[in-house]
């Protein structure tokens, strides 16, 4: 079975809601470093096609390249919450699955997530357990 085209376009990032330079752009997605190759039309959700730095060829979604350009690299591991500066009581925001934005308090930094405890009462979860590459302080 042969794949859809490749489209390259600026037109095509920004009806993606990615930035219009996005091609050749580097981003970080859990921990690995990927290059922004283009998009594919015809898929709804995962449509982005990054490469990797040795050269692997993946597709991911518009979120994860997104959440990607925002996380910058550091040299201490990024996905343990005791690096993070986040402490219990402190005001934070995150975007969820399917693009609902969360705000709420820290309830507990734990050894790779921290506890969100959301704001009014979401009536489908107590709390959210999110990795602190992910929120943004209120």
């Amino acid at each position: 079975m042969a794949r859809k085209p490749l489209n390259t376009t600026a037109a095509e990032a920004i009806r993606r809601r990615l930035p219009a330079d996005i091609l050749d752009r580097t981003v970080f997605i859990h921990g690995r470093q990927f290059t922004v190759k283009g998009t594919y039309p015809n898929r709804p959700k995962n449509c982005v096609k990054i490469e990797g730095v040795r050269g692997g060829s993946y597709i991911c979604s518009v979120q994860d390249v997104l959440n990607g350009l925002k996380v910058a690299p550091v040299g201490i591991r990024k996905s343990h919450a005791a690096f993070s500066g986040w402490r219990p009581g402190m005001r934070c925001q995150f975007v969820a699955k399917g693009g609902k934005v969360i705000t709420g308090t820290v309830k507990r930094v734990n050894q790779r997530t921290v506890s969100v405890t959301p704001d009014g009462g979401d009536k489908f979860s107590r709390y959210w357990r999110v990795s602190p590459g992910l929120l943004e302080a209120v």
